[in-house]
Parts: structure tokens; C-alpha cells; sequence
């Protein structure tokens, strides 16, 4: 057999299972496809969540400006990357500074658990270095201004979703619009955000409410679960199904010289698949395996 051949096809079985094998789970809607905005898991009682879009209208990559007052602020990335603490900027009427010099404080997040009360207590992760999409959080500013989250992409600041497009699915994969949801015991539909100091209530009727209007982008929000193993839908739109995997790989040679490593991504959010490579790792691969072969 061919050198060339016996390499590219050692090359291909080395690869391929790595790309494959760390797909990220997109969410697949009860007719195989996934849902385009990718869903959110709620657990029983108050669950703290953002929203971001995820179309294939907005872009991967982009600063974001997000508007604080002094003192306690619920807000959320509505973006489609994540982004480190340590990177943010904070801009006031003295000046911009970085998150160690900003007087930024007391970041919280609520992952992969719900909050009984509403207050802020040891349940939540404090000071995280990562924010992820769709997760709300409160910080602590000492003056009003703007925060900037570094190459967040997605949403832009203004832009609004209707609370009554929101749709949830049990674990049995029954799925019910808002209204149907609350009648099923499933939810409540008070959805609360924090303003100014005092909350404030969305709500599904017009009884108990202090304020009616739509979900924010890169605002964070309070929703209320009855039950356990419940899933958030912004809308119900399906599509087939891509690979997303962000994986970093290493191949180690036989003779313990050749230690090439790839950090490389997909993207599909903008309905395109990109393939990064810090080096050509995958040429030097190629060559080092010559050496090991016989015809």
C-alpha cells in the first residue's frame, strides 16, 4: 500500500474520532432536529436565567455595553459567547477602568441548582471567572456606568422578547405555551427582575402585577418552576441538527518527541461551520509518521 495512503488514512482515524466524539450536545426537539435557541434547564423554585438570541442573525463575535447603577444590579448575558471576569471594563464620569481597579463587587451566579427565597445567600457561586450565555447575575457597583463584556457577540442592547412567547417542556417531552404551563401546575408565570433597588414582576395576568412588558436583553431574570426537570423554550423552531464541538486535542509520537496540540472550534450560530488551528500541528503530524513506515 501507498505511504500516502497508510498516512492520510492513520491521520483521518486519529481526527475524526476526536472531532466527533466531543460534539456539545445541542438539544434535540421531539421532532430530531434542534432547536435553534438553545433551550434552558429549570429546577424547582426560582431559577436565574438571561436570554440571548441565537438566529443566525447576530454576530460571533462584538463587545457589548451594558448599562449599571450604583449599588445592586441583576442583569445577564444575552450574548453567544462567554466571558471572563478578569476582562470586563467598567466606564464612569471619571474614567474607564479594568474589573481588578473598577470597584465591581460581589459577582454572583446561580448554576445548575434553584433559589428557594430569592435572597442572595450561599447558594450562589461568588466571583466565578466565567459568565456563560443565557445566566443571569447580580454585581455590585459603587457608581452608576456601563460595563463592557469583551467579544460576547449576539444581542444588542435594546432589543426585546415577548414573555408570552416563552414555551416549556416537562420531562416527558410534553410542551406547553406559558399559559398552558401555569394551569399544569408547572410553572407561575411571575417573571421577577431586579431595578433600581426594589423588583419588579412580569406576569401572565393582570392581577398582582407591578409592571407589564417585555423580556430585556442582558437583563437577568427570576423564573419560578413548581416542578423539577423543566425546560425553558424561547420558540419552538427546529432545524437540523450541526456539530459544535470545541475541543483541544494531543498527540503524543512513539518517540516521545512529537507533542503537537490543537485548539480549534466550530461555530455555528451564523449557519456556518469555521475550523481553527493555532499551528500546523496536522502537517508535522504528517510528517513524523512517514518516518515510522514501511511499504
Amino acid at each position: 500500500m501507498n505511504n500516502k495512503i497508510i498516512v492520510s488514512l492513520i491521520l483521518s482515524l486519529a481526527i475524526i474520532p476526536m472531532v466527533f466524539a466531543l460534539n456539545n450536545n445541542p438539544t434535540v426537539a421531539p421532532n430530531g432536529e434542534c432547536y435553534v435557541e438553545e433551550p434552558i434547564k429549570l429546577y424547582k423554585d426560582w431559577n436565574m436565567i438571561s436570554l440571548y438570541w441565537n438566529n443566525g442573525s447576530y454576530p460571533l463575535t462584538g463587545d457589548r455595553i451594558v448599562e449599571l447603577v450604583d449599588g445592586l444590579n441583576l442583569i445577564g448575558n444575552s450574548g453567544v459567547n462567554k466571558f471572563k471576569l478578569k476582562d470586563i471594563t467598567f466606564t464612569n464620569v471619571t474614567g474607564t477602568y479594568s474589573y481588578a481597579d473598577s470597584g465591581l463587587s460581589n459577582i454572583r451566579v446561580l448554576r445548575d441548582k434553584a433559589d428557594s427565597d430569592l435572597s442572595i445567600d450561599s447558594d450562589y457561586t461568588t466571583n466565578p471567572k466565567v459568565i456563560y450565555p443565557q445566566e443571569g447575575f447580580w454585581i455590585t457597583s459603587t457608581s452608576d456606568g456601563n460595563i463592557t463584556l469583551p467579544g460576547v457577540g449576539g444581542s444588542t442592547a435594546g432589543e426585546t422578547y415577548n414573555w408570552n412567547k416563552l414555551r416549556f417542556q416537562n420531562s416527558s417531552g410534553s410542551e406547553k405555551s406559558i399559559s398552558d404551563a401555569k394551569s399544569a401546575n408547572w410553572i407561575t408565570t411571575d417573571i421577577n427582575f431586579y431595578t433600581g433597588s426594589a423588583w419588579n414582576t412580569i406576569c401572565g395576568s393582570l392581577e398582582d402585577c407591578d409592571s407589564l412588558g417585555p423580556l430585556n436583553a442582558w437583563q437577568g431574570y427570576f423564573v419560578k418552576s413548581e416542578v423539577d426537570n423543566l425546560t425553558l423554550i424561547r420558540q419552538n423552531t427546529t432545524e437540523t441538527c450541526k456539530i459544535k464541538p470545541r475541543f483541544k486535542g494531543k498527540f503524543i509520537g512513539a518517540n516521545k518527541k512529537f507533542k503537537p496540540n490543537f485548539n480549534a472550534k466550530y461555530i455555528t450560530v451564523n449557519k456556518k461551520i469555521k475550523l481553527r488551528f493555532k499551528t500546523n500541528h496536522a502537517i508535522r503530524y504528517l510528517g513524523e509518521l512517514k518516518n515510522y513506515l514501511t511499504i
